[in-house]
């Protein structure tokens, strides 16, 4: 509707419901599916069930502390209330920029930087990093491997893995079984 602001106007005089879903938080996730389901004339009670499962069956992982490069340039993370950051708790895992701030309000990335990744590592709180791959950030494994400060972490131990961010960062039912799936793999091969 930015690109087109009359637009709204001309689809409610041709008499089409219109109806704006934001992406929802981890929080109104529930209430999404159910007016999602409304509105499409659908019972989205398997929906919420399968959703209520999911949150409750906590992994049984030894809480790895995982790091999240939401993006490369500068090393940016997720906030702790992300969908991504609870992705991570849910998978048994332990956010490790527990403290990260919003770059503004609402947002869901925060700026870290190598210095803090480092930090965390230097108290012990750092035993696996995700890069994050897709829209917001086009690192790979290689481009990490070839950073010079990255050294460090692998001769530490650090595990390093990519993740779509479409199983991250990006709400859905099937997103979320994906990256819940793809992070107990992940929490589960560094035991």
């Amino acid at each position: 509707m930015r690109l087109n602001p009359n637009l709204y106007e001309i689809l409610e005089r041709a008499g089409v419901k219109i109806i704006n879903l934001d992406p929802p938080s981890w929080e109104n996730f529930e209430s999404y599916l159910q007016t999602l389901g409304e509105t499409l004339g659908l019972d989205s009670e398997n929906a919420i069930k399968k959703l209520r499962m999911m949150k409750t069956a906590r992994s049984s992982s030894k809480n790895f502390h995982a790091f999240i490069e939401a993006t490369s340039k500068e090393i940016y993370t997720c906030t702790p209330d992300s969908w991504a950051a609870n992705l991570i708790s849910l998978a048994g895992g332990v956010n490790a920029a527990p403290d990260a701030v919003p770059l503004r309000q609402g947002s869901s990335i925060a700026a870290w930087g190598a210095e803090r990744v480092l930090k965390s590592l230097e108290n012990k709180n750092l035993d696996v990093y995700i890069i994050q791959t897709g829209t917001m950030n086009h690192a790979t494994l290689k481009d990490f491997y070839s950073r010079e400060w990255t050294k460090i972490l692998i001769e530490k131990g650090v595990k390093v893995y990519e993740v779509p961010e479409k199983y991250l960062s990006r709400p859905s039912l099937l997103g979320l079984e994906k990256g819940l799936e793809i992070l107990r793999k992940i929490f589960l091969s560094g035991d």
